[in-house]
């Protein structure tokens, strides 16, 4: 009986060698696949296209325009808004940043990486003085001054720009010169996204 045993001790080490051996190229092809994102992703990234966004009321239109600065330990997102579709007159500008975390290489989405975004400030510059578009979309309580970037996540009552302490579990997926998140319209907060998002960030070179 010792002899039964020592021979299965051998035999399951075999077989723990021949696992590792099969499984360490697919460990070493996602953390590759981690790595050259990481290297990939630093950079400034603006969306492809501008959005149109009514206010509440529906008579006032802005013009959005968003972008992503990655560094190699934050991610900042920036939103734009104009009152004219030639991105001539600044309505406000809207900054959110923390750090990020690259996780693993996503099993449903080939080629993306899942990441999670914590964010730790959200300030808004106001470049005019519109008090009544402010109110609409709940910032009528912060303390809003032309030209000056105003920390929100004490003041803003609702969306859009309500702020959450929850991690935000999200996609990263990088082709060439464009980069897609997950997504957007999951709830990030409680689950990861199983589908990319449309929208389409192209780098900036310089």
């Amino acid at each position: 009986m010792p002899l039964l045993r020592r021979v299965d001790r051998q035999n399951l080490i075999r077989a723990g060698f021949c696992a590792t051996v099969l499984i360490w190229p697919a460990l070493t092809f996602a953390s590759d696949a981690v790595e050259n994102l990481r290297r990939q992703v630093v950079g400034t990234w603006v969306a492809e296209n501008i959005q149109e966004a009514k206010s509440p009321d529906g008579r006032q239109s802005a013009f959005l325009r968003s972008s992503v600065i990655f560094t190699q330990g934050a991610e900042t997102l920036r939103v734009e808004a104009f009152l004219d579709r030639d991105l001539n007159q600044p309505l406000f500008t809207y900054e959110s940043k923390g750090p990020y975390n690259l996780l693993q290489a996503s099993p449903v989405i080939p080629g993306a990486i899942e990441a999670n975004l914590t964010n730790e400030s959200s300030l808004f510059t106001v470049h005019r003085d519109a008090p009544d578009i402010w109110k609409s979309i709940n910032l009528g309580g912060c303390p809003l001054v032309v030209g000056k970037a105003v920390e929100i996540s004490g003041c803003v009552s609702g969306p859009p720009f309500n702020t959450s302490g929850c991690v935000d579990q999200d996609l990263i997926h990088v082709e060439g010169n464009r980069l897609r998140f997950g997504d957007q319209q999951v709830d990030r907060c409680k689950q990861r996204p199983t589908t990319l998002d449309r929208t389409v960030f192209l780098r900036q070179e310089g």
